[in-house]
């Protein structure tokens, strides 16, 4: 039994700190942009990002996308060329090129669902980009006496 001064340990940090795995491992960018979200913590351990598992669901898929889309012009890099002989003859646009542009825009649009907000690198605390904005915008509008042209 503990005193009422002494702390509890509920093992909520454990559980905050504790980094979401993926299902499937991923190639390189996919790897970076899972830590880069999953995986980001700020200096006091808690985590950058906090989702859901839908959301580690979708970052996931986004992170397996941008994998084929390398992995695919990886392949174009090897053929040596980007165009390829069509049904007349004609030169046209390799399809792999074509589907992993689709696969970029696919992660793009997975990666603007989640709605993550824009963290600040660096700052002591969960700060968002739209407030290290409204910090600085305050601070020069507040030295200029006024207005952002010293009114």
């Amino acid at each position: 039994m503990t005193s009422a001064d002494e702390p509890v340990d509920t093992g909520a940090r454990a559980r905050r700190t504790r980094r979401p795995r993926p299902l499937e491992p991923f190639d390189r960018r996919g790897q970076a942009l899972w830590r880069a979200i999953a995986g980001a913590v700020h200096p006091e351990g808690d985590p950058v990002y906090v989702l859901r598992p839908d959301e580690l669901q979708v970052l996931e898929s986004a992170c397996h996308q941008l994998d084929r889309a390398d992995r695919l012009m990886a392949e174009v890099d090897a053929a040596g060329t980007t165009m390829t002989p069509g049904s007349a003859g004609q030169q046209v646009l390799d399809g792999r090129v074509t589907e992993a542009r689709l696969l970029e825009v696919a992660a793009r649009g997975a990666l603007l669902a989640l709605k993550l907000p824009d963290v600040v690198a660096g700052a002591a605390g969960p700060a968002t980009l739209r407030e290290h904005q409204a910090n600085a915008a305050a601070a020069r509008w507040g030295r200029s006496g006024g207005g952002p042209r010293g009114d």
